[in-house]
């Protein structure tokens, strides 16, 4: 039995080698192929890292060119409800000044703000506000103004008690807010 093992191993080694079949190589030249096949892909290493430096380089030049246009990339934020009721209730004011008006009422609207240090009580906010966006638009905006004060009826405290720093926090939160939202306006 193991004289036929061998006779078939040498017949098999005997055996030409077919046109298809590659010749075998030498220790030499398989070490001269791992070589240059660790340098190729070095080569291609490089080669990705430069296209990966260019891609980056590019999404930073078009993000920038987007933040010029006022595009930024990212997530969407919800619609803001209160945003949305103003835009819709602008935009069904037949008023031929509205735009003057809604940049007068931000205005006041900062105003009052920029002065919560001195308003102690809510009524005195009350009437402060009262009194200036009577004295500024006279009526007009009439569709605009009851919106902002449902909205900021939630924001005061109930009762003519002292506004604590942290509730007048709240209020120049939502008087800024408001006066980005007039600014916002189409």
């Amino acid at each position: 039995m193991r004289l036929l093992s061998l006779n078939i191993l040498f017949f098999a080694l005997t055996l030409p080698l077919s046109a298809a079949d590659p010749a075998p190589l030498s220790i030499d030249d398989l070490i001269a192929k791992v070589v240059a096949d660790r340098a190729q892909v070095e080569k291609d290493k490089t080669a990705l890292a430069k296209i990966e430096a260019d891609l980056k380089a590019a999404a930073t030049a078009l993000s920038d060119r987007l933040a010029a246009l006022g595009v930024t990339l990212g997530p969407v934020a919800p619609p803001d409800p209160l945003a949305t009721a103003i835009q819709a209730a602008y935009t069904a004011d037949p008023s031929v000044g509205k735009a003057s008006d809604k940049r007068a009422l931000a205005l006041v609207y900062r105003q009052i703000a920029r002065s919560m240090s001195s308003i102690d009580t809510p009524s005195v906010l009350a009437s402060t506000i009262a009194s200036s966006t009577k004295a500024t638009l006279a009526g007009r905006l009439a569709t605009i103004t009851p919106i902002f004060g449902k909205d900021f009826a939630t924001h005061i405290p109930a009762g003519n008690v002292a506004l604590t720093d942290a509730q007048k926090t709240e209020i120049v939160a939502a008087l800024t807010r408001y006066a980005a939202v007039l600014e916002g306006l189409k």
